[in-house]
This record gives C-alpha cells, sequence and structure tokens, in this order.
C-alpha cells in the first residue's frame, strides 16, 4: 500500500466508475477494493488463509486507484480486455 505524492486528487465517486468490477469500501481510515472475481479459501493450520490476490486498499482515493492500477498490471486477465 503507497500514498503517493503529486497524484492527481481522485474523488471515491471517479475511482467507483472507473473500477466497476471492484466492491470500494471505507473502513478504519482506508479506502478497500475487493474485485468480483476475489476468492479466499482456508489451507489448514499450516497456509491458514490464503486469497487469489484480488484486493487492495489506499488511504484516499488516488492512492487506491494508484495500487489498483499496479494490481491490474499484476492480473491483466481479470480485469481489463
Amino acid at each position: 500500500m503507497t500514498d503517493i505524492p503529486g497524484l492527481p486528487d481522485f474523488t471515491i465517486e471517479q475511482v467507483k466508475a472507473a473500477y466497476p468490477e471492484w466492491t470500494i469500501t471505507f473502513e478504519y481510515g482506508y479506502w478497500n477494493a475487493i474485485h468480483n472475481n476475489y476468492d479466499a479459501s482456508w489451507e489448514g493450520e499450516e497456509d491458514g488463509w490464503v486469497d487469489n490476490g484480488l484486493s487492495t486498499s489506499g488511504r484516499t482515493p488516488a492512492s487506491l486507484a494508484a495500487e489498483l492500477e499496479a494490481l491490474i498490471t499484476d492480473h491483466p486477465h481479470f480485469n481489463r480486455p
């Protein structure tokens, strides 16, 4: 998670419109995004909970947008044609 100086000042409405396949919430001082294809499972005591990495968060709408772009770069097959 990063807060990058100099990011454009996005509103949360702009972020939600740009990423409709993500559920975006605000909890405990962070904007959180979870993709519609998010999946997690319990793998037992040794590994605990594991997920497919399709979630991220940021302190501001702009930092959330930057995190989403980074995640989309890592998982392009889940997000954009």
